[in-house]
């Protein structure tokens, strides 16, 4: 910003867990991708890192063969992990995410991820 002289940067949660060919969601998948075309075609340097989280196995597979191919800027704001069985990776996310902010399905201590006020309406 310019006051602090410092850009803000944003993190992305995604969740995977469960998800298979029959399962995707094209619609929600192609308006997701225009939305962070727009956003990176906008302000290229705002995604600091996106959080794959709970990925099954063949995903691993996917992403080693299709990594090589996509540009390093790219492969470095990805990070592939299980919050709830690795405390690692966890650790990561604390990086950018407090804890009481996480929501429970990450591994953090939030009951939900948003918290709507009846009276804020």
């Amino acid at each position: 910003t310019r006051t602090t002289v410092r850009m803000t940067k944003s993190v992305r949660l995604v969740s995977i867990e469960g998800l298979g060919i029959t399962s995707l969601p094209r619609e929600g998948m192609r308006r997701d991708g225009d939305a962070m075309a727009l956003t990176e075609d906008a302000y290229p340097q705002m995604l600091e890192t996106i959080y794959i989280c709970f990925p099954p196995l063949i995903f691993h597979l996917i992403w080693k063969m299709a990594r090589p191919f996509l540009p390093k800027r790219v492969c470095d704001k990805m990070d592939i992990i299980n919050p709830l069985k690795n405390e690692n990776e966890r650790c990561r996310l604390y990086q950018h995410i407090s804890q009481e902010n996480l929501p429970e399905a990450f591994g953090g201590s939030r009951a939900h991820y948003l918290d709507w006020d009846e009276s804020d309406e």
